[in-house]
């Protein structure tokens, strides 16, 4: 976001550009997709205009099609498919800290706190059923995720929201188990500086193998229109009719929907956005345990300390072993 510590631009209003033609190659995308730089058959029509080619992308396009096969559907990338944030990402499949419950009860109400947690919870099912459904190879494996603390006020706000969440909602509450002896935080691989952790069920994937995978069958089955290398430059509205003009470095499209699925760069083609969304750096890390003979099987989440940046900021960070 704008306003974070951690944003590449200044709090303020900005405007993200388009993604840079050059960017740095990490890991994750170092076994290309057969089609990471498909440009299908253009045409100048479709039902729907997805602009970019994430797990967003994807799982709309997989919505659509299960609904409705004979959709005409474009996705537009303007660099290789799913190169963006989720090609990027170290493929955590976790929910956020319970300690983020009280923000959301104050700021939603019980009743829709309770669904927005139970909704993060319901991914890891989801994305489970799809892998297994599709058969896709992306590295999933179901693993304990850990919430590991190394602030006793940090720690304590967590514990209290699992002592709520146990009065008002126990079915939540027993999702997550809380550790906090020496032996356990050991038997967990947890470092001397953790003074607690939170456990709850979770996963690891390769998001990009699993996102373009299922592209890869959209190609295949339902002739998904893929134009990669293609940048939206504008979006033009037409008073007199229910289709818009997508335009771009290749050409334009005519579409009756255009969806918006870029994550930090939409604020370019979504002026009033500015103000709230832009790009932001993150880092992922992999760490094996001094001395670990066996992988373990645990996603780490670290949180050192609370902030005075908002009601409930932590540095984190993440990683697999």
């Amino acid at each position: 976001m704008s306003t974070s510590p951690e944003g590449i631009y200044e709090p303020g209003i900005v405007d993200p550009g388009l993604p840079v033609p050059n960017p740095t190659q990490p890991f994750w995308l170092s076994e290309p997709s057969k089609i990471s730089t498909l440009q299908s058959p253009w045409s100048e029509h479709a039902d729907i205009v997805i602009i970019g080619s994430g797990i967003t992308a994807a799982s709309l396009t997989r919505t659509l099609y299960a609904h409705r096969p004979d959709l005409k559907i474009v996705i537009v990338e303007a660099r290789d498919l799913c190169s963006g944030a989720t090609g990027r990402n170290g493929g955590h499949v976790k929910v956020i800290s319970p300690g983020v419950w009280f923000e959301r009860e104050r700021n939603y109400g019980r009743q829709e706190a309770l669904r927005v947690m139970q909704f993060e919870h319901s991914h890891l099912d989801a994305i489970a059923a799809c892998v297994k459904e599709n058969d896709i190879q992306c590295d999933f494996r179901l693993l304990e995720g850990l919430d590991c603390y190394h602030d006793e006020a940090t720690l304590g706000r967590a514990k209290r929201a699992l002592d709520e969440m146990r009065k008002s909602v126990p079915e939540l509450a027993a999702r997550y188990t809380l550790y906090t002896s020496r032996k356990l935080l050991d038997e967990r691989h947890c470092s001397d500086k953790c003074i607690g952790a939170i456990g709850m069920p979770a996963a690891s994937v390769w998001p990009y193998k699993l996102v373009t995978a299922l592209f890869e069958r959209f190609v295949d089955e339902n002739g998904l229109s893929v134009q990669t290398n293609t940048s939206v430059t504008s979006i033009e509205d037409e008073d007199d009719s229910n289709v818009a003009t997508v335009r771009t470095t290749r050409g334009d499209i005519r579409a009756r929907h255009v969806v918006h699925a870029t994550n930090g760069w939409m604020s370019h083609l979504v002026h009033e956005l500015q103000p709230f969304v832009s790009p932001v750096r993150a880092n992922v890390q992999r760490q094996v345990p001094q001395g670990a003979t066996l992988r373990v099987n645990s996603s780490f989440w670290l949180l050192y300390a609370s902030t005075a940046l908002s009601g409930f900021a932590t540095r984190r960070k993440t990683m697999t072993t």
